[in-house]
């Protein structure tokens, strides 16, 4: 499973939108307010997203599966039989998974 848009779900703390000010070409500012991928913050932000997704699943699935991530990428082996496919998409269905 992969988490869409990983980055941008997360919201910039106020004390970063200096940094994320941009400029289009009619000469407008705008604040990005998200994170934007490549921020050095960014990551350490989804990586405790993403560990808090990881333990949602698990609870949801009452602890029958093991769930192993790499940045926006979630590998869910299950422990029991009785955990199908739809299982697993109805754990996940509001979690903004492709």
């Amino acid at each position: 499973m992969d988490g869409e848009d990983t980055f941008r779900t997360c919201l910039a703390a106020r004390s970063q939108w200096t940094g994320l000010v941009v400029q289009t070409e009619d000469g407008v500012f705008y604040v990005d307010m998200f994170l934007p991928f490549g921020l050095v913050s960014a990551t350490g932000v989804w990586g405790l997203v993403a560990d808090t997704t990881r333990a949602i699943i698990a609870a949801r699935l009452d602890g029958g599966v093991v769930i192993l991530k790499w940045i926006d990428d979630f590998l869910i082996i299950r422990k029991r039989p009785s955990i199908s496919l739809n299982s697993v998409r109805a754990a996940t269905s509001d979690l903004n998974f492709a």
